[in-house]
């Protein structure tokens, strides 16, 4: 019989919850950085195509094949007296996690298109694998902390509401400070020399998050059951465990269409907002954060009691279908010419039609931590092995990869609508922002409602949870 955890059945304090949540700052603004500022900075300011910005993180993305995998599984069989199973890689991860993401906007001066790209790729690579060392091993803590069905999804609630003081930390400071619109520059967003203090600034951001959740989480951490570890190592087989449960096979599918598209979404709204929208880079905060804050608090209340109400599967469905359909109206409305002309009218629309939809977006993500928590349950259940880093690890990758998928397609679909490069505010023509629309919203809002489809299929339920948590403690 394997070496397994059963981790605790118990409610956390608000304490652990809070130094937990604070984990999430950093894939937040790596989050924010790439797909709002980055591939804006790349393709409109330095000049590098959409096509090839998108190939750029698609290749760095790729790269995670090779080494999220293989940090899961090393942070499910690693073991320190001192520091236990998971810290001692959150640790190692921070400080390079902040330097490569700060070098993406330090690129020298002078370098050609092939030098740009390789630059390009080099630290976006770099980032993402430091970032490896802290996410997966991170993630795999809310796992371990409590088995608690609801009392799961609340602790993920709480990385989401950091996390969207991280993304407002970062969206928030570059649109109002570093990229504000100047007599030189009406679109902020063009304006080259902010860029690298930008990237002073989130580096910070990032090592204060991510060492705030190290050294207030570690009392807790390291006051659990102590975690064995396994003699040997074997990759393959981890991966077979994993692979071989039917719960993450059929909600892996839909995760990974559903990232393609997300990824693609969210670097197009940064074009969107200011183009199709109409607003100045300084004024996003002013009409945008108050919506998202007020929907992510909505969330995070409202995330545990729609699952103990209509369970994870339905919680996930539910909410995917009320976010695409509140994106696709939205839109639709403007393309069709039914919304008002009146600018302010205009953004206070938008701003109750984003704040429905930040209701739902984070609870998407809030509930797939949790179905991820829970199906490393059925694999101890099945196999008497504990793969909880492997499977966060294999979830991250293949998101990742979905995610480079999604970023090409969203630089192929720039360079399609033919959207013109260093695109000053209010140049760009009626019809190019138009199928810049159409693509953004119901294009993409169609091919969001497909993984609905696969988590249909989902069967692990709270009933079959409570059973294997039995079964397990009978172990």
């Amino acid at each position: 019989m394997g070496n397994f955890i059963l981790p605790p059945m118990k409610k956390l304090s608000i304490y652990t919850k809070t130094w937990y949540g604070f984990g999430n700052i950093g894939n937040a603004i790596k989050t924010a950085v790439f797909s709002t500022f980055l591939f804006v900075f790349y393709n409109q300011v330095l000049g590098l195509s959409g096509t090839m910005c998108g190939f750029a993180l698609m290749i760095a993305l790729c790269f995670d094949a090779i080494n999220d995998p293989l940090i899961g599984s090393w942070s499910d069989q690693f073991y320190s007296k001192k520091w236990g199973r998971r810290l001692p890689f959150m640790i190692f991860g921070a400080l390079p996690f902040a330097i490569f993401l700060c070098c993406l906007f330090l690129p020298p001066k002078y370098l050609s298109e092939t030098g740009l790209f390789i630059w390009f790729v080099v630290f976006a690579v770099l980032t993402r694998t430091a970032q490896t060392f802290f996410q997966i091993p991170y993630l795999s803590l809310g796992a371990e902390l409590t088995s608690e069905y609801v009392e799961r999804s609340s602790l993920y609630s709480f990385g989401q509401l950091f996390g969207f003081f991280g993304n407002l930390a970062t969206l928030g400071a570059g649109f109002l400070i570093f990229f504000k619109s100047t007599t030189t520059y009406e679109n902020g967003l063009l304006n080259y020399e902010m860029y690298p203090y930008f990237g002073v600034y989130i580096a910070i951001l990032v090592l204060i998050g991510t060492y705030s959740s190290i050294l207030g989480t570690k009392s807790v951490i390291l006051s659990n059951r102590k975690l064995p570890t396994e003699n040997t190592r074997n990759y393959i087989k981890d991966f077979k465990f994993v692979f071989t449960n039917q719960s993450f096979k059929v909600i892996i599918i839909g995760i990974v269409i559903l990232m393609i598209i997300n990824t693609t979404a969210e670097i197009l709204s940064t074009y969107l907002f200011i183009h199709f929208w109409e607003f100045k880079p300084e004024e996003l905060p002013k009409y945008l954060a108050l919506p998202f804050f007020l929907g992510l608090l909505v969330a995070v209340w409202l995330s545990p009691k729609m699952v103990e109400k209509y369970d994870k599967k339905n919680t996930l469905i539910y909410s995917n279908a009320i976010f695409w359909g509140t994106a696709v109206l939205l839109i639709g409305l403007k393309l069709f010419d039914i919304l008002p002309h009146e600018k302010e009218i205009l953004r206070y629309i938008l701003m109750v039609g984003i704040f429905i939809a930040n209701c739902f977006a984070p609870i998407i993500l809030i509930t797939i931590n949790s179905i991820f928590a829970d199906i490393s349950d059925e694999i101890i259940y099945e196999n008497y092995q504990q793969k909880t880093g492997t499977l966060f690890a294999i979830r991250a990758l293949l998101s990742k990869i979905a995610s480079g998928v999604g970023s090409l397609f969203a630089g192929l679909l720039i360079d399609f609508i033919h959207f013109p490069s260093k695109a000053e505010f209010g140049t760009v023509s009626t019809e190019i922002t138009n199928y810049l629309g159409f693509v953004s919203g119901p294009v993409l809002a169609i091919l969001g409602l497909i993984p609905i489809f696969f988590f249909r299929n989902y069967q692990l339920d709270k009933k079959r949870h409570e059973m294997i948590q039995t079964e397990l403690a009978k172990r």
